[in-house]
């Protein structure tokens, strides 16, 4: 659990510093318009927005909010917001003892089958693989 916890905080130094850097390196009003972007990611990741649904909440266009996200970020917003979703699947997995169906349907996904589906997909093996690898003793 320390050592879940040190890689925390030194992920969000690292967070923090990029995004100084991507302030000072694009506009600061771009660099405010992703902060609240990545805010809303935080705060509906779980109900699965779509990148329209992101782009209205920032009274901006769906292609202005990608074209801002893949230049300050290098991906879309949708990646962003997908990755978001993948890191409290990872997160859950690893701590939470609940099935693999129920915490599919925690993360707002209709069917389990198509959340295991998805996690393939995007991060290389089942989430039962991923479980498995994650309580594997580490030397």
């Amino acid at each position: 659990m320390l050592e879940w916890l040190a890689r925390s905080t030194l992920l969000l130094l690292v967070r923090v510093q990029a995004e100084r850097q991507i302030a000072d390196t694009s506009g600061r009003g771009d660099f405010e318009l992703f902060s609240r972007f990545r805010v809303k990611v935080e705060r509906h990741y779980k109900e699965q927005w779509q990148v329209g649904q992101y782009a209205d909440g920032l009274r901006v266009t769906a292609a202005r909010l990608n074209r801002l996200c893949l230049k300050l970020a290098g991906k879309s917003a949708f990646e962003i917001a997908q990755e978001r979703l993948m890191l409290e699947a990872c997160r859950k997995l690893t701590y939470v003892p609940a099935g693999v169906a129920s915490i599919a349907y925690e993360l707002g996904f209709q069917d389990p089958a198509y959340f295991s589906r998805l996690f393939k997909k995007l991060m290389g093996v089942t989430p039962k693989e991923f479980r498995r690898q994650s309580r594997a003793p580490t030397n």
